[in-house]
């Protein structure tokens, strides 16, 4: 009861929001990227959904818009193939002098 209690006094400040939402959204890219390798095609959101829902829930609406922003542009950017292409994964976005 008394950590619903604190929750709920820091769901108020928006220092312990934002910060909630910041610490989620990278956690969630952290896994993400950790677990690329196991996960077949076609799952780039899979980490950043419980990351989204966790941080509305317990930060509120506007730190939850957040997250779901930033975990789309951050899927989109580093876990989305591009069109026709040949793409492996994260690897595409190590520095190569031969391009």
């Amino acid at each position: 009861m008394a950590l619903l209690r604190a929750i709920e006094t820091g769901r108020r400040s928006p220092y312990f929001a934002y910060g909630f939402a910041l610490i989620a959204f990278l956690l969630a890219l952290v896994l993400r990227w950790m677990a690329d390798h196991a996960l077949p095609p076609g799952f780039p959101f899979l980490t950043f959904f419980p990351a989204v829902i966790l941080t509305t829930f317990f930060a509120g609406l506007w730190p939850g818009i957040l997250v779901a922003v930033l975990s789309t542009l951050a899927a989109w950017y580093f876990f989305v193939p591009p069109e026709g292409s040949d793409w492996t994964g994260p690897a595409r976005w190590r520095w190569d002098s031969s391009s």
